[in-house]
């Protein structure tokens, strides 16, 4: 099992990304490197936990999630919060992987 804790979008330099869907796409492909150091893959992602300081932003979040999720969702909740832990972050996404082979999934892959 892997377990990403909330990654948002931040630049090279850690200072965070000015646009909502330039965050999100940060944020996934955070995701997705970590996932691979660890021997995982999105295909392997069951859960992903998302936060968002404005639901304006839910369809933009939506689709960009979408990108990183082609064959199958996760399950996936969505929460709409007052602020992140920093003012200019505008989303925040936790993930969990199950790479055990051996794991019997009740969802078709």
């Amino acid at each position: 099992m892997v377990f990403v804790s909330g990654q948002v979008g931040v630049g090279a330099e850690g200072n965070a990304l000015e646009e909502f869907e330039a965050q999100a796409r940060r944020v996934f492909d955070s995701i997705k490197a970590l996932l691979e150091s660890a021997g995982a893959s999105m295909e392997d992602v069951v859960k992903v936990s998302a936060f968002l300081v404005d639901r304006k932003h839910f369809p933009t979040y939506n689709r960009v999630r979408s990108e990183y999720f082609k064959s199958r969702f996760p399950a996936s909740t969505t929460v709409i919060v007052k602020r992140l832990v920093a003012p200019e972050y505008l989303v925040e996404v936790e993930a969990f992987a199950v790479i055990d082979r051996t794991y019997s999934s009740p969802v078709p892959r």
